[in-house]
């Protein structure tokens, strides 16, 4: 079974943008990524309702990155951890999780 996401427009899912020692390399490290990404995904969309599109997090002072640019942020973040266990699944190693 192929699973296929079309990206945004602009975007590289293959981990382009991610330092290499970051980058899950086994599947339960890609799986974990996954499972990390929806969680952040969850707390930007719950601060987005919360507190608006427009608000920011005065805590990092060095970031002005309102609620809907964090969004946008771990979206992009989801659809490269959503790449990654697609990989996984297409090449038939899910199994090995």
């Amino acid at each position: 079974m192929l699973v296929e996401i079309i990206p945004s427009k602009g975007e590289d899912h293959g981990g382009g943008g991610m330092k290499e020692e970051y980058k899950p390399k086994t599947p339960q490290e890609k799986l974990g990524y996954l499972i990390e990404e929806c969680g952040e995904v969850l707390a930007a969309s719950g601060k987005l309702l919360r507190w608006g599109a427009d608000s920011y997090n005065p805590e990092p002072e060095t970031s002005n990155e309102d609620n809907s640019e964090w969004l946008n942020r771990e979206l992009k973040d989801l659809r490269r951890a959503i790449k990654f266990v697609q990989e996984i699944i297409n090449n038939g190693k899910i199994s090995d999780i």
